[in-house]
């Protein structure tokens, strides 16, 4: 399969998913980080991310999903923080055989 069709197939799944779950965050992007794994890019709240990537947990195509402000970096501080409520750019990194 060709790297557009890839990005386009998990692209698909995550706004099928955000959408059959009715969560307010809207995907923005996707990036093939390695084989098999992608990073999604999603404008939402940090928990509406989560939920999203719980949701794609969910899936059987897409295994692993992790929320991640930046590459490597774990979100739990930004769902702590003050301003949690806040919508920002946020990833998610999930894999697919």
């Amino acid at each position: 399969m060709k790297r557009a069709d890839l990005l386009h197939t998990v692209m698909l799944r995550a706004r099928d998913a955000a959408a059959r779950e009715r969560i307010d965050c809207e995907l923005r992007g996707a990036e093939v980080a390695a084989p098999g794994e992608f990073v999604l890019t999603a404008w939402g709240t940090p928990a509406e991310v989560t939920r999203l990537a719980e949701a794609l947990g969910r899936q059987d195509s897409l295994r692993e999903p992790k929320v991640i402000e930046e590459v490597g970096e774990e979100n739990q501080k930004l769902r702590a923080s003050p301003d949690a409520g806040r919508r920002r750019h946020l990833h998610i990194a999930v894999t697919m055989p």
